[in-house]
């Protein structure tokens, strides 16, 4: 059991984050946003032309249940 289960706490450990639900208790809508999110992406940075990792940064991973990266530092070349 989580501790203070109603209370905002960043810091808090996300790994047990059941945000979309887990095996049969998954959330049905987790699919489409994940589709409408990657469409959104497509669409966006189709339109800003080239570019590339910030010099001197790193990408951040994302934690569970979030997949890729939190952040990433990016410039245009165009």
């Amino acid at each position: 059991m989580i501790e203070e289960a109603d209370q905002f706490r960043p810091d808090r450990d996300q790994s047990q984050n059941l945000l979309y639900g887990a095996g049969i208790h998954v959330c049905p809508g987790a699919a489409l946003v994940r589709m409408q999110l990657r469409v959104v992406l497509d669409e966006f940075l189709g339109g800003i032309g080239p570019f590339t990792l910030l010099d001197g940064t790193r990408p951040v991973r994302a934690t569970y249940p979030a997949g890729g990266y939190s952040s990433l530092f990016l410039q245009l070349d165009g």
